[in-house]
């Protein structure tokens, strides 16, 4: 659909029914109810699965979902995966690229797909795909800096400029963007007893990024949620998925920022990610606050409130560090790093009475 309006309905989803929507360009769905009418209802979301090459310009705003049980329970994903190409280029001339080896366009029409530099000079950049031939494509407008041997390019699906605002999410999966995600903002929603709201770069069945995508004063009220088989952390998740050959970043530039956390949920931030923000959230009432992997780079945690969180801030990285320096002061050292009396127990814990606190 093109320009497209859905408001003011209420849906019904049955024995394994759900929503779709495939291949929009400019779509506002709003003021919405859509519930599952059984217990194997599922969810939906916006997609690429009729073989477009592109899902983009929607507004998903004041919509009530809930009663999602059935499946991956996904209350709202983008879907949709493949890639024409992954690899260098040889040569850019304005609009103009050169591929460094031949792509797989198969019977798709990548019309409007978009090309994008994972890494290398020119990282973060996309570009719309506009003609294509063999090893030779021509892009929407030329590079701000133009890739050259080091860049790393994959040519998948376009997905993005999808607004969520104002949304109500109860007894449902996730809300997420499952692969290619571009400029999306998640803004004002609120969620209870669901799966969360994350962005997630991918490899599905080719390399997806997610790319400057934001989550805005959202609140996630009980953040406790059931999955196939057991319970779980509802949360904020930004995620760069690894698989070789490419180990570099997939989810760039995410920002988290003034949301409310309370019962459980958590802000996650894992693996290839790189340039991204956590602050300004509230967060109570769990163990982890606010978890950092030690393969990001580049993520910057502050100004954050907790309360009643056992573990404010895990940070990998910092945590690793700060070990290694601790290890340093008994290495060599001539003392105990321990002693021990194990007739002498407090309250379940026997000191460490060499003074160096490694009670156990």
């Amino acid at each position: 659909v093109s320009n497209g309006r859905v408001e003011n309905n209420r849906l019904f989803t049955g024995r394994r029914g759900w929503y779709c929507v495939s291949g929009s360009n400019g779509l506002i769905f709003a003021d919405n109810e859509i519930t599952g009418a059984d217990l194997q209802s599922s969810g939906g979301g916006f997609n690429c699965l009729n073989g477009a090459a592109s899902s983009e310009n929607v507004y998903f705003a004041r919509n009530r979902l809930e009663l999602m049980h059935g499946w991956d329970r996904e209350a709202m994903t983008s879907d949709a995966g493949g890639q024409a190409y992954f690899g260098s280029v040889t040569q850019t001339n304005e609009t103009a690229t050169v591929l460094g080896d031949a792509p797989a366009w198969g019977q798709r029409n990548w019309a409007g797909a978009g090309v994008f530099i994972l890494d290398g000079r020119g990282a973060g950049q996309h570009r719309r795909l506009q003609h294509w031939d063999e090893q030779r494509i021509v892009l929407d407008r030329a590079w701000t800096i133009a890739p050259d041997e080091t860049s790393v390019v994959s040519i998948t699906m376009f997905q993005g400029h999808y607004l969520l605002i104002a949304n109500t999410f109860a007894d449902t999966g996730s809300v997420q963007f499952y692969g290619t995600s571009i400029e999306n903002i998640v803004a004002g929603n609120t969620g209870e007893r669901m799966g969360g709201f994350s962005a997630l770069g991918l490899w599905y069945h080719g390399y997806q990024p997610s790319w400057y995508c934001q989550f805005l004063g959202n609140t996630i009220r009980e953040g406790i949620y059931y999955h196939w088989h057991s319970a779980s952390n509802s949360g904020i998740r930004l995620l760069g998925a690894h698989r070789p050959p490419y180990s570099g970043p997939l989810n760039r530039g995410g920002v988290v920022r003034n949301n409310c956390l309370e019962n459980n949920a958590k802000i996650q931030v894992r693996d290839t990610v790189c340039d991204g923000v956590v602050e300004g959230n509230r967060i109570s009432h769990t163990e982890t606050g606010i978890f950092v992997s030690g393969k990001t780079r580049g993520v910057v945690v502050g100004e954050n409130e907790f309360e009643d969180v056992a573990y404010p801030t895990v940070d990998e990285v910092g945590q690793r560090d700060a070990d290694l320096a601790r290890l340093k002061q008994f290495l060599g050292g001539k003392d105990p790093v321990g002693i021990w009396h194990f007739d002498e127990c407090t309250d379940g814990r026997f000191p460490d009475s060499s003074g160096n606190n490694f009670d156990a």
